[in-house]
């Protein structure tokens, strides 16, 4: 399927340090091309990519985690590494494009109640914000997760639902916010991003 030259790119999802991202066209069929950049070509990431692979590696694992869980997200086509003295020095991803709307107000409980799925099933979306779901003929879908384990408990889920929450305030009706995990999560969340505003403007003033 895979050929030098034998896609089209048809939009460009995604250009910055970060990630590069792209919609690709193979065969009839639509592909998202993912490359992490910044964590490509980071020295201390390079090393780590010694002991663990790379970010596209890991992230593909991820995938074939959802869906051998039984939940639904874009399908692995094949992740790609190159190394130069074991060293990750680039690499890539490239997986199913899902055609599908994102979640609104009206369509917010279903992903909620999806995530709440995933927790009970003994795992974390990794990333709960309100645009990493999707929706498609009712059915719900999660993208750019860092699926695992939860090994943390109610505090880790409720921790997740206040993220979801951030992305998406007007959906806070939907939230139990008289949990005593959530109410844990909302004040660690806070104080860290407390933390990160002060320690930025520290850097600013020197």
């Amino acid at each position: 399927m895979w050929k030098q030259g034998n896609y089209k790119i048809k939009k460009t999802l995604k250009d910055s340090n970060r990630s590069y991202v792209l919609l690709l066209e193979i065969e009839g069929k639509y592909f998202v091309y993912k490359e992490p950049r910044e964590k490509n070509r980071r020295k201390w990431q390079q090393f780590l990519s010694l002991f663990r692979g790379s970010e596209s590696k890991r992230e593909a694992f991820q995938m074939l985690e959802i869906e051998n869980h039984g939940f639904l997200g874009p399908q692995l086509q094949f992740a790609y590494e190159k190394r130069k003295l074991g060293r990750v020095i680039h690499s890539f991803l490239l997986y199913s494009y899902i055609d599908a709307e994102e979640i609104t107000v009206e369509t917010a409980e279903k992903a909620l109640s999806y995530l709440h799925r995933i927790h009970e099933a003994g795992f974390l979306h990794g990333d709960s914000q309100i645009s990493n779901f999707l929706i498609h003929e009712e059915e719900i879908y999660i993208i750019d997760s860092k699926f695992q384990k939860n090994k943390y408990g109610d505090f880790a889920c409720a921790y997740e639902e206040y993220y979801f929450e951030l992305s998406c305030p007007t959906c806070s009706f939907l939230i139990d916010r008289k949990r005593i995990p959530y109410r844990i999560a909302k004040k660690w969340k806070d104080l860290k991003e407390w933390w990160v505003k002060r320690k930025t403007k520290k850097r600013e003033k020197k």
